[in-house]
Formats: structure tokens, C-alpha cells, sequence
């Protein structure tokens, strides 16, 4: 070769021995009738690359004619495309080896064969080009091709794992969800058994087994769950299942064994179990209907609620549910649902089964399905009965309040009125001894009056908040009642009213101060609802374990619809402003709260409107003691001395008039007006008293006393605690700080005297 075109497409000159001669003569080839009956085009070519011979397939299949003996087979069309002939004829002659290749002819696939053409002197004289048509078997092959990759790229489309097993469960193939679940690698899968993919967690004993049956008898596989975290996903729920399969030119049949993720569909049943609980275990009531009306669900508050079992209503229109006068609102709901109109929460009224109304809160919602599409609604619908009359409750004591703030008003305006009054009569220069001796009563009695309205409105906030506490003692109720009937005989609240008392021995463990208010507020209750010359009748007495308490008027009365509530705070029979009776209406509340405070009850009874009333008290009897009366205690008047008292107190006009009146009476008073200046006056004036105001700026009170206290000097001074409060805590406080003493503000003159004479130490 003398030399060579790269791209097979240039003349290649081969250089060859001169005692060779071309020839074309066709008589020197042998067997050619053999070469044209043969399938397979044959061409041979001289040293020059010439058409030397060629068979009757070759002429057909490269369109050769027997003028093409001669010329070159570059020249030939139906060789034009094979650009490297030469260049591999030339190689094959000068090494005398055969080569492949491969040439498309039209729509026909060939493989040709080149090899040397030898003579009996072993020398190449040519080439003989063989073309063998592949193109059905090409086909085949592709075709062959087609189908595995198509079927393994559904295999790896498809979410669950498949593996094929031969028999001896050994792994044929597998798709990529396997080899993703199982994080094991394709080149060392194949022909391994089964039990690789098992560890400590992962038992796949179960899978064999069945599997070894299926191949053993033909069993059929019976498909299981099997739970299990894998590294990559998590745990995960897989339904495990096997079939088998044969394969065309295989014996031994194979096995299709997969893997089905059911986690989220497990997920979503437990789900749907656990709202289903949630729906069932509702206190209110959950129901759906259909856009028709038609109830589809109906869970135990619904059942509950209205009286229904699920039997009884699913598949029953929704309005067995609706009164008659509501019985367009369920159309015109359905009407805005299939509008997609939304529809807010509101209150409306259902039917019970029995018949009965009930107040409900209902919220309506779509139900949609899959496709977005509205298919019917769901409601929840709460009884709201308890709460409706929960706020009737709070209205009506809205009510309540008002109207006792207005007769509070009422109330305090009327003592103050007459004070005033009195005031201005004391002021009068031309004011006779007996008008100024009337005045002072009208002051006296309303500042009583109002007294009694300020603890009748902290006995009521104490007991409210359970902060009232007992001093029981063997009592006897006849002498209480006495001794209060006397007291208020005293202050001439009696004059007006025929007042009878019918007494027996009667005995309580009781607080005797918490009793005479019991017996105050039943009898001012009588007197204030009696019109003058009306009779009130006590009646207290025994069985074997209760004692009774009874105060009967002949008053006005109880209506029916107000002796529910009579003993409710801020309740009275008259509620109107001008009303001749005064009160806050608190007092049959002590009432009430102080009796069960021991253990007892009150009733009241009346036949209405102007029959009069009666209230009974019920509380635990006890036997007599042994002294079943109280010795008379006899008091000598200790010796008037003249004392040096410390007054301390913010109010200008009570510290003003405490010291008038300590002077007037013949002590020596010093005052301040907060706590640094009670020290200091203390440590200085050394007072035998001190009345100290708890509530004082710079420091309080409890803090003055303890100051005090704290000097050796003042240790011997009797100290009193002055305050508006009345709670059980500020007289233990006061102790605690240092005082002797508490006092519950206002002090009238006959208090101030006691306070100084137990002061005489």
C-alpha cells in the first residue's frame, strides 16, 4: 500500500508483484451456478479495486450489470456509500485477515464481509465481498430491545417495589423503587438471595415461607402487612405479595414478589378513626345532609341533643328538626349552598323529638368532594338552653344591680336629708331645748340607720365570698330573741305594730351576734312590709333535733312569681323608688346565708298579695346545758381618771371631732394627720392612749404601731386600730401589729368613753 485516505473515501494504490496479471475472464471462476443459487451477495474485486465477479443476489441487491466487470467500485452506485472499501480491502489483502462491517442499503441492513481471494500459490489476488441481509434479524433484535426497555421503564415508573426470584429465591431483577426502598446497590443484587434484604428489624421468615408453599404445591400467595422503618422513608406499612410467572424458553417458572406502600392509606384510616371517635364522643351534635335535604350522618350528641337515634333520622329529611314557624329557613339555607354561597354562624330554634324547643348555635359547612364540587353540608349544632338562661340570669342581676344602686342612693340620700336637716336646726339660734333634744335623736337614729346599711353590705360581700367565720356557744334563742325584741322596743320601732312573742326553751350551738342579726333582719323585715297597726307574731320552738324560728306578718304579702327569688340579693317586694320602706334588700340574703352558715335553712310562705308572710328558720337543735341561764354581770364604774390620748387620723373632720370631744370630757389630746407625726408625737406627748386610722399616708397604721411598740418607752400605751373595714383578717392583723384593739368606725360618744376606760391600765 502505498498509501491511504483516512476518511476510506480516496483511490488507494496498491503496489503489486509484476508476475501478477489482471484478469476478468469470468470461465476462470468455478462454481457459479453455487454462488447464484446461494441467498448471499457475493462481489469479488481485483487488485485494483475493480468489479472482477459478482453473483446473481449481488446483481439484485446492488443493482449490478455485467457492463460494471471492469470499473472500479468506487464507481459503482451501489457501492458509493461504503466511502473505506478500498482502504479495507487494502488491509485485508496485505494481512490476509477478514473484516465486519456494517451497510445500509435503502431500507435493508447488510453485514459485510471482506476477505482475501486466494489461488494455489496462497498469494491474495483480490477481495471477496460477501453481503449478508440482517435486516430482519436486525429488527427482531431491535424490537427485542424496544420491549425489554419499555417494560423496565414501567417497572421503574411504578411506585412499589417488584423483584423477580427464580425458585431458589435467588434476585433476577428488580425495579427502582427496590432498590431505593432497600438502599442496596444493582451490581451486587443480581443472583443473591432473598435473605440479604433481612436484618434485626425486617423479618422477611414470613415471605419465604409462603413463597417455598407457593413453588413446593402451588399455593396461592396470601398477601400480608408487614411494618417496618427503613433509612431512607421511615417507618412504613408495606402489604407484602407474590405471583408467579414463566418466561418463554425458561422451565422453571419465576416469581413477581412486591412491596405496597400502605402507610398513608393506614394513616388516613386512623385518621378518619380517630375524627370519627371525635365526632361520636362530641357533646354537641354533628350531622350532614345531603343537597336534598336528606340526613346522611348522625352522631350520639346529635342523639343526645334531640332525641333521635341515628335510625331514626338518616335518611330522613332534616326537617323533623324544624318548628313550623321556621320552616323556611332550612330551603333557603340548601338554596345559598348550592349558590356556594357561604353561610356564618347563627342561633336558631330546633325541635326536640318530644316536641320540646331547643336553643341552638349552629355552623354550616360545605361538603366537597374530590372534584371540588359541593355534594351537601355538615352542621354542628350546640345546645345553647343553659347558656340562653345563664344570660337571662346576668341580665336580670344587671337588672338587679341597678335598680340597688338606685335604692342605695335612695337609701344613703334620706338619713343624709335628715341630717342636714337636723344640723340646720342646731344651727337655728331661736332653737328651743326641745327642738335641739329632737334634732340630736334624728342625728343619733340616722347615723344608726346608716350604720346598719353599711354592715348589712359587708356581712352580705363577706359571706358572697365565704370569708364569714363562726364563734359557736351554746345559745338560747328565746332570751336572743328577747333581748332584740327589747332593743328595738328601746329605740321605739315597736310603737306602731302589735308585736307577740311566743317562746319556749330552745337551744342552739350558734354565734350569738350572727343570730340577733338573723332575728333583726326577720323582725325589720316584718315591720318595714306591715302597714301601722298590723300584727307580728315570734314563734320560737323544738322537735327532738331542729329548732324553728317563725315571723309571721299580716302585711303586705309575697306574690307567686317573687317568693323564687325573695332571699336573692338586691330582691325586694317593692321596687319602685317612692316606696315608703327602706332597706337595700339584703337582709333576708343574711338571712338565708347565716342560717346555712350553721347548718339550718330558711323558708318563706305567703298566700300573695296582701295575706301577709311568714318566715321560718330551721336550724340544729342542741340540749340544754347545764346553766340554762346567764348570771347577771355586775359592772362597777371604774374611776374616772383624766388621760393623755394620741389621736392619729387623715380625716380632717373626724380627727377634728374625736379631739373635741376627748377634751370635752376632760383628757388631754394631742393630734397628727399621718404616720411620721404619730411617731414623733408619740415618742414626745408619751400618751396613755393612742386611737390610730389603719389607713394613714407616709405609713400606715400597722406600721405606726409597730414603730411604737418598738421603743421600751411606749410598750405600756393602750393602742386602738380605727377603721371602716369589718373583715375577720384586719382585726388579726391589727394583733399582729401591736394593737390592743379594732374598731369599726363610726364611734359614738358612749364608745369613745368604753375605749378610755379599758385604756386605764
Amino acid at each position: 500500500m502505498t498509501g491511504s485516505d483516512p476518511s476510506g473515501s480516496g483511490r488507494t494504490d496498491i503496489q503489486r508483484p509484476p508476475e501478477v496479471t489482471t484478469t476478468t475472464d469470468p470461465v476462470a471462476f468455478d462454481h457459479r451456478e453455487i454462488l447464484d443459487a446461494i441467498d448471499v451477495a457475493v462481489v469479488v474485486l481485483d487488485l485494483n479495486f475493480a468489479i472482477a465477479s459478482f453473483n446473481r443476489p449481488a446483481a439484485e441487491a446492488l443493482s449490478l450489470a455485467n457492463s460494471d466487470i471492469g470499473r472500479p467500485a468506487r464507481d459503482i452506485a451501489g457501492l458509493a456509500d461504503l466511502r473505506s472499501l478500498e482502504r479495507w480491502c487494502a488491509h485485508v489483502i496485505s494481512t490476509q485477515t477478514t473484516s465486519r462491517h456494517d451497510f445500509q442499503r435503502k431500507d435493508r441492513t447488510f453485514v459485510l464481509r471482506i476477505a482475501p481471494y486466494l489461488k494455489g500459490d496462497s498469494l491474495a489476488h483480490g477481495t471477496v465481498l460477501t453481503f449478508t441481509n440482517v435486516t430482519a434479524f436486525r429488527a427482531s433484535i431491535d424490537q427485542a430491545i424496544y420491549e425489554r426497555e419499555y417494560t423496565k421503564a414501567i417497572l421503574n415508573a411504578e411506585a412499589d417495589p417488584l423483584v423477580v426470584l427464580s425458585q431458589d429465591l435467588h434476585l433476577q431483577t428488580a425495579n427502582r423503587a427496590f432498590y431505593e426502598l432497600f438502599r442496596v446497590p444493582r451490581e451486587s443484587m443480581q443472583n443473591t438471595l432473598l435473605a440479604v434484604l433481612e436484618n434485626d428489624t425486617f423479618d422477611l421468615a414470613r415471605v419465604r415461607t409462603q413463597l417455598q408453599k407457593t413453588i413446593a404445591d402451588g399455593t396461592e400467595f396470601q398477601p400480608f402487612e408487614l411494618e417496618h422503618s427503613f433509612p431512607s422513608i421511615g417507618p412504613r406499612t408495606l402489604v407484602i405479595d407474590a405471583r408467579p410467572f414463566s418466561l418463554s424458553g425458561y422451565s422453571r417458572p419465576m416469581i413477581l414478589l412486591s412491596f405496597h406502600d400502605v402507610t398513608m392509606r393506614k394513616e388516613a384510616e386512623a385518621a378518619n378513626a380517630r375524627l370519627s371517635a371525635i365526632v361520636q364522643s362530641s357533646d354537641d351534635a354533628i350531622l350532614s345532609k345531603d343537597l336534598n335535604g336528606i340526613i346522611t350522618s348522625w352522631n350520639q350528641g346529635a342523639e343526645r341533643i334531640f332525641g333521635y337515634t341515628s335510625d331514626e333520622t338518616i335518611g330522613k329529611p332534616v326537617t323533623i328538626l324544624i318548628p313550623a314557624d321556621r320552616a323556611g329557613e332550612e330551603p333557603s339555607i340548601l338554596e345559598r349552598f348550592r349558590r356556594g354561597d357561604c353561610i356564618d354562624h347563627y342561633e336558631t330554634v330546633l325541635l326536640h323529638k318530644d316536641g320540646g324547643l331547643i336553643e341552638i348555635s349552629l355552623t354550616v359547612s360545605p361538603i366537597i368532594d374530590e372534584h371540588g364540587t359541593i355534594i351537601g353540608a355538615s352542621k354542628i349544632a350546640r345546645d345553647i338552653t343553659e347558656r340562653k338562661r345563664a344570660e337571662e340570669a346576668l341580665r336580670a342581676a344587671d337588672r338587679a344591680k341597678d335598680e340597688f344602686l338606685a335604692m342605695l342612693g335612695h337609701e344613703l340620700r334620706n338619713p343624709l336629708g335628715a341630717l342636714a336637716s337636723a344640723v340646720g336646726i342646731l344651727d337655728l339660734p331661736e332653737s328651743s331645748p326641745h327642738h335641739v333634744a329632737r334634732a340630736r335623736a334624728i342625728i343619733d337614729r340616722q347615723i344608726e340607720q346608716l350604720s346598719h346599711l353599711v354592715d348589712d353590705l359587708v356581712d352580705a360581700s363577706r359571706l358572697t365570698s365565704a370569708k364569714m367565720r363562726l364563734s359557736r356557744q351554746p345559745l338560747n334563742l328565746s332570751r336572743v330573741v328577747k333581748e332584740t325584741i327589747e332593743a328595738l322596743r328601746t329605740r321605739s320601732l315597736l310603737d306602731r305594730h302589735q308585736l307577740t312573742f311566743e317562746e319556749s326553751q330552745v337551744w342552739i350551738d350558734a354565734d350569738e351576734t350572727r343570730i340577733e342579726q338573723i332575728v333583726t333582719n326577720l323582725i325589720g323585715n316584718a315591720l318595714k312590709f306591715t302597714p301601722s297597726g298590723g300584727a307580728i307574731t315570734i314563734s320560737a320552738w323544738s322537735d327532738s333535733q331542729d329548732a324553728f324560728l317563725a315571723v309571721k306578718d299580716s302585711g303586705v304579702g309575697i306574690t307567686v312569681d317573687l317568693l323564687p327569688t325573695i332571699f336573692d340579693l338586691f330582691v325586694q317586694g317593692e321596687r319602685s323608688l317612692d316606696r315608703s320602706q327602706g332597706g337595700l334588700g339584703v337582709g333576708l340574703t343574711l338571712v338565708r346565708r347565716l342560717a346555712e352558715l350553721h347548718g339550718g335553712s330558711v323558708h318563706a310562705a305567703s298566700d300573695g298579695a296582701g295575706m301577709g308572710s311568714t318566715f321560718t328558720v330551721q336550724l340544729p337543735a342542741i340540749s340544754a346545758p347545764n346553766a340554762t341561764a346567764r348570771e347577771p354581770i355586775s359592772v362597777i364604774p371604774a374611776e374616772r381618771k383624766h388621760r393623755r390620748v394620741l389621736v392619729v387620723e387623715d380625716n380632717d373632720d373626724m380627727r377634728e371631732t374625736l379631739g373635741v370631744l376627748l377634751t370635752q370630757d376632760g383628757h388631754e389630746v394631742h393630734l397628727a394627720n399621718d404616720g411620721p407625726s404619730g411617731l414623733q408625737a408619740a415618742l414626745t406627748f408619751r400618751p396613755d392612749i393612742g386611737l390610730i386610722d389603719l389607713g394613714l399616708p407616709g405609713f400606715d397604721g400597722s406600721a405606726l404601731a409597730r414603730s411604737i411598740r418598738a421603743h421600751d418607752q411606749c410598750k405600756q400605751i393602750y393602742l386602738v386600730a380605727l377603721t371602716g373595714y369589718r373583715r375577720a383578717e384586719d382585726r388579726l392583723r391589727s394583733k399582729e401589729a401591736g394593737f390592743d384593739e379594732l374598731v369599726v368606725k363610726p364611734l359614738n360618744v358612749n364608745q369613745l368613753a368604753l375605749l378610755i376606760q379599758r385604756g386605764n391600765r
